[in-house]
């Protein structure tokens, strides 16, 4: 075993979440001079692997936290004097099989292949980065999902269930329920046409792909 005679070990470890550089520096500085040190290159990286996982442990918690302060603090509409601010990002749910997502004005949510049916458009509001409510303008009411993973018109805009995390799925986009996102619960079409449950629904499937078609509104 190779054995070093060392009076100072400076370990560096630079890692990179997102676009915040954290630096971990750990200093051994030299011992009483008149005890020679013998460290085994073996022991060096078990220190820096002990440093590792404790300095990994203290990201993963912080970034725990800041989740946690992000779903409780974070997710309020983007406002203006008290009134939720529309960016004007008026579309039509196209699914990917074909069946645009409706809001009626007695909260059902159905699906129609008719492009012309104004209860299909949809006006989208930013709460976050990726998270979005989406309100049928025509019934004035937000989609939302229940326990039960059922698809209905919600007049409460603040209620979490009307959040849904808007997911890049190649050229589609997928939203998942904010509220149920543990249970992994999406909006989604079936092939014939319904609404799907979020409780049958996963990532990746073709009935939770959906293409956001803008609406021209300058008539």
């Amino acid at each position: 075993m190779v054995r070093k005679c060392f009076k100072q070990l400076k370990l560096f470890y630079i890692y990179k979440l997102d676009t915040t550089l954290i630096t971990v520096i750990s200093e051994k500085m030299s011992m009483d001079q008149q005890e020679a040190v013998h460290t085994p290159f073996e022991d060096i990286k078990n220190v820096a692997s002990e440093l590792l996982e404790r300095h990994c442990n203290n990201l993963m918690t912080d970034t725990s936290e800041s989740t946690s302060n992000f779903s409780k603090k974070s997710l309020k509409p983007i406002t203006k004097s008290g009134v939720i601010k529309h960016y004007g990002r008026r579309m039509k749910l196209n699914c990917r099989h074909g069946y645009n997502i409706l809001i009626f004005d007695n909260g059902t949510v159905d699906t129609s292949d008719d492009d012309i049916d104004k209860h299909c458009i949809l006006e989208f509001t930013s709460m976050a980065p990726g998270h979005v409510r989406i309100k049928g303008v025509e019934a004035n009411l937000f989609l939302a999902m229940d326990k039960t993973g059922h698809l209905y018109g919600e007049p409460d805009p603040t209620k979490k269930s009307t959040i849904f995390i808007e997911q890049s799925e190649g050229p589609y986009s997928a939203y998942l329920s904010f509220k149920y996102q543990k249970k992994k619960w999406y909006v989604a079409i079936k092939k014939n046409g319904k609404i799907k449950s979020g409780t049958e629904t996963r990532k990746g499937q073709h009935a939770t792909h959906f293409l956001p078609v803008p609406i021209n509104t300058k008539h």
